[in-house]
Parts: structure tokens; C-alpha cells; sequence
């Protein structure tokens, strides 16, 4: 099923810069071009629920994104000698790409461009994956994964972040008082 008018109406996404569409704004737009289901998937992408997704290439990208996630797992374990084996999680499949592209990113030494790589790994990831149906469900579900990371990165801000900060030091206080 097409999805023409949807999916060509939607504006371009960028991991930096403003986002030029709200998340409220996205499902206003789904909502009556949809089926319930889809549009029902398509909450669950943007809540980071996808594992309770029920639509096949949802699974796929599950798959993809705990492949990444397991090797990211090994990475880390191995660098603090600890075991992996709690760590990992069972998936279909495999893509070479992202466990070179996992040690790739794991080598850099500042956290922010780890986490920034990481994400751009997956939004191209999720680019990929519905490249081949522009028009389809996979286009509208990479356009929600794609703007669940864009609302994340564009609400990081300094002082959201000294702000959390704050907030551990006050907890991590108040329990070591207990």
C-alpha cells in the first residue's frame, strides 16, 4: 500500500538544526492516512516500544538495532573485563557492517561524538531499509524513527544537561545520607 500524498508532504529531517515537525504534528498527519495498525506501530517507534511492534520490517530493523546493540555490548564488556554473556540479546540475522562500523565508532575517545555516530549509524540504517519502497510503510516508519532521534538530539541542550547533573548529585546526596 502508497502512501504518496503522506510521505511526500512530510518536511526533510536533519539530526542537527531545528526539527520542523512535532511529534503531536507527525501523528495529526498519519492519523487519517493510515491503518489503525500502522498508525498504532507508528506511536510505538516514536515511544522507543518498537520491540511490541507487529509489522514485519519494524522487526527487521529490531534486529538490525540489537545486532548493534549486542556488539556495542561485547565492546564495552571486553574493555572493562567483564562478561558479555548478561549483556546480549538474541536477534535474526546478521550485518557485517555494523559490527565494523560499532568497533569504528567504540574507538573514538570523546562520548558525545561516540553517542552522535551511533545515532547517525542508525538513522542511515533506518534510510536503508525503506529506500526501496519510498512511498510505502517502511518510508513512514523510518520517518519515525529518524524524528524520534532528531527530537532527541534537538532537545540536548547545556542547560537541560547541567540541569541532570543537578538532579544526580542531589539523589546520589541524598542516598549516600541514608
Amino acid at each position: 500500500m502508497a502512501f504518496y500524498y503522506l510521505a511526500a508532504s512530510l518536511p526533510a529531517l536533519s539530526i542537527e538544526g531545528p526539527v520542523p515537525i512535532s511529534r503531536e504534528r507527525f501523528l495529526e498527519a498519519c492519523a487519517p492516512e493510515l491503518p489503525a495498525r500502522a498508525l498504532a506501530d507508528v506511536v510505538m517507534l516514536l515511544e522507543g516500544r518498537e520491540r511490541e511492534a507487529s509489522h514485519a520490517w519494524i522487526r527487521a530493523w529490531v534486529n538490525r538495532d540489537t545486532q548493534l546493540r549486542n556488539a556495542l555490548a561485547r565492546l564495552r564488556s571486553a574493555k572493562a573485563d567483564v562478561d558479555e554473556a548478561p549483556y546480549l540479546r538474541e536477534h535474526e540475522g546478521f550485518e557485517v557492517f555494523l559490527e565494523k562500523s560499532a568497533a569504528e565508532i567504540m574507538g573514538r575517545a570523546n562520548p558525545l561524538e561516540r553517542e552522535l555516530a551511533l545515532d547517525r549509524l542508525r538513522w542511515k540504517m533506518a534510510e536503508s531499509m525503506a529506500a526501496f519502497e519510498p512511498f510505502g510503510l517502511p518510508a513512514i516508519f523510518s520517518y519515525a524513527l529518524r524524528l524520534r532521534i532528531a527530537l532527541r538530539w534537538s532537545g540536548l541542550t547545556p542547560d537541560r544537561g547541567r540541569e541532570a547533573v543537578r538532579k544526580l548529585i542531589d539523589t546520589t546526596m541524598q542516598e549516600s545520607r541514608l
